[in-house]
């Protein structure tokens, strides 16, 4: 398998959730091919814009989004808890 997308829509806002490439297929256009798809899907089940959460330390991740048109729209903080 070369990656994965997940996405979702609410409320006429499609959202990605999560997208992964296989390490050996990066570089190669497949993030790009399962953003487009993922977007595809939304505006077909109704979508009018598109939501794609990201940590902004993943420059990766950034620079894929805004190749495709994308543009940051809010900043926030995500805490993350641990139970040991």
């Amino acid at each position: 398998m070369a990656g994965m997308v997940t996405c979702s829509v609410e409320h006429e806002v499609g959202k990605i959730g999560l997208i992964a490439v296989a390490e050996k297929y990066q570089g190669q256009g497949w993030g790009k091919k399962l953003v487009k798809a993922a977007e595809y899907k939304c505006y077909q089940a109704g979508a009018k814009e598109m939501l794609i959460p990201t940590q902004e330390t993943n420059l990766p991740a950034c620079k894929l989004y805004q190749s495709l048109g994308y543009t940051s729209a809010q900043r926030g903080h995500v805490y993350h808890w641990w139970k040991s």
